[in-house]
């Protein structure tokens, strides 16, 4: 009996320091990561920049941490070396960062830090729940600063694309770069530029976090969660696509105020549940060839 209390006494110790660390770790990350916490703030704000959703995914990492809260009771056991070597790493990027003014490196060390730090002190079972809310935040990054030199081509690409189909449905139409003219009537001349706003950025992480969310929490198989995932990047650009094709045929129709106005706006809203509804008639798809193949190995028709 005495050995028992003294080894409840140890444990209550141990998760007394734990806490301390994290309190301790939570006010140096705060005066550490505070220029660029504000940075971060200021980019997601840009009307220009995206996810202007960011603030969702903090909530739904907290929400997956509160949902699995048993779980991590149960997980919980002694200080993990491979985690506590995790945390010098994601420091060393972190002096990294601001050593050399890479704002991406702090702001992935403290994603990493966020995950690993749990992993260090509570052991190998935190870690491995802690991978999805801590990674899901890397799409509250304002990425789009990050990859202009993918937006260019996607603009390209956009622009290519709905100029072929037109042209193909008949409907003359000169592209150059990322603009599209429609001579017609002086009454229906219209030209759209496929501008940054409009390269498919914004829908493809929004679309892609939604997706990486859903697959999470209603999907049970790691490889039916990688292939909603994986499907909602080209889903997410097909849809960019058909927004833009939508765009230029209310133009041609309508005229250019038409097209550019209260259609503009609601287009990307309007498109986006498409595209969802796209990527999951896309997973049904996939599923059903997966299941006819099988059914072909195994001599069934």
């Amino acid at each position: 009996m005495e050995e028992i209390l003294k080894a409840s006494h140890r444990v209550k110790i141990l998760n007394w320091l734990r806490w301390c660390v994290v309190l301790l770790l939570l006010l140096a990350g705060w005066l550490h990561y505070r220029v660029m916490l504000a940075w971060t703030v200021a980019a997601i704000r840009d009307p220009f920049e995206d996810p202007s959703i960011a603030w969702v995914f903090p909530l739904v990492s907290l929400f997956d941490i509160w949902l699995n809260r048993g779980a991590f009771r149960k997980a919980a056991g002694v200080p993990s070396p491979q985690g506590f070597a995790w945390v010098a790493a994601f420091i060393a990027l972190a002096w990294s960062g601001a050593r050399y003014g890479l704002i991406l490196f702090e702001q992935v060390s403290l994603i990493g830090l966020i995950w690993s730090v749990p992993y260090a002190l509570w052991g190998r079972g935190v870690g491995r729940l802690m991978l999805f809310p801590a990674w899901y935040l890397v799409f509250s990054l304002p990425v789009s600063r990050y990859l202009e030199t993918l937006t260019p081509h996607l603009r390209t690409l956009a622009a290519g694309t709905v100029a072929g189909l037109l042209n193909w449905a008949g409907i003359d139409l000169l592209c150059g770069g990322t603009r599209i003219f429609y001579g017609g009537s002086p009454d229906t001349m219209f030209g759209v530029d496929v501008a940054d706003p409009c390269s498919g950025i914004r829908s493809l992480f929004s679309l892609t976090s939604g997706a990486a969310a859903y697959a999470h929490f209603c999907r049970e198989t790691r490889r039916r969660r990688w292939m909603l995932l994986v499907c909602s990047f080209p889903v997410a650009i097909l849809g960019n696509i058909l927004r833009i094709l939508s765009i230029c045929v209310v133009g041609i129709i309508f005229g250019k105020a038409a097209a550019m106005g209260w259609f503009h706006d609601c287009a990307g809203q309007v498109f986006f549940f498409i595209a969802l509804a796209l990527l999951f008639l896309t997973e049904r798809c996939i599923l059903r060839l997966i299941l006819w193949l099988r059914s072909l190995r195994c001599g069934r028709p």
